[in-house]
């Protein structure tokens, strides 16, 4: 498994963070993060909307030609 913190903040002086487990999976020449849902759906969706954002830049993984690509098991956004 692996843990992923987050840390997410609303109003300007409100700010949380949590745990969620996942796993990695190589495909070719893509290093998938998978993380686990939320405990809530608003959650999984703001973290699934973050996943689109980082899996978008195209990052590759510090020295390998594996590029990252983020993703919530099971969230229709980030499959």
């Amino acid at each position: 498994m692996l843990p992923a913190c987050v840390t997410h903040s609303s109003p300007p002086s409100a700010s949380y963070s949590f745990t969620l487990s996942g796993d990695l999976q190589v495909t070719g020449d893509t290093l998938h993060v998978r993380l686990d849902p939320a405990s809530a759906p608003r959650r999984s969706n703001a973290l699934a909307a973050l996943c689109v954002e980082l899996t978008d830049t195209a990052t590759r993984y510090p020295g390998t030609d594996l590029t990252l690509a983020y993703n919530i098991k099971g969230h229709p956004d980030t499959a």
